[in-house]
């Protein structure tokens, strides 16, 4: 009647190592999954801070192109100077870092490569086009000086 005396207590060995190579398996495919989600997380993060530069800085001229009396002669494809009388500022992509100096005075707003590209043109005597790359987006916008005598 009491045969529970005859099964054996616990585990075998070959019962205890195949469990241990299973959590094994399973632990490391949990492991490449994590590592993989974080090296997605990390590009997708750098992505948008580039966007959001880019953006930032698009909307830094556009106001001050707005704002300025001018747009001086001596500005050129790579570098834009702006009247505000009594100062001049002055924009351009300095080592791949978006620079921006007024009275020849200034920092840097980007660290390197957020911006690959910084041009403008000068379609008209108050209007500037501006054009940002970077490395996944391109942005563009024509902006006409306000303030202009």
């Amino acid at each position: 009647m009491n045969s529970s005396k005859n099964l054996p207590a616990g585990f075998s060995l070959i019962e205890t190592i195949i469990a241990m190579s299973l959590l094994m398996v399973l632990l490391s495919a949990g492991f490449i999954l994590f590592s993989a989600s974080l090296r997605s997380f990390s590009k997708i993060n750098q992505k948008i801070e580039q966007n959001q530069n880019s953006q930032i800085v698009m909307k830094r001229i556009t106001e001050e192109v707005r704002g300025s009396r001018g747009i001086l002669s001596i500005s050129t494809p790579s570098r834009l100077v702006l009247d505000y009388l009594p100062d001049t500022i002055a924009y351009e992509l300095n080592d791949l870092k978006f620079r921006r100096s007024k009275n020849g005075y200034g920092s840097y707003l980007t660290t390197e490569n957020q911006i690959t590209d910084l041009t403008f043109s000068y379609p008209g005597p108050h209007l500037v086009e501006i054009k940002i790359k970077t490395q996944g987006r391109n942005y563009r916008s024509r902006v006409l000086v306000r303030n202009y005598e």
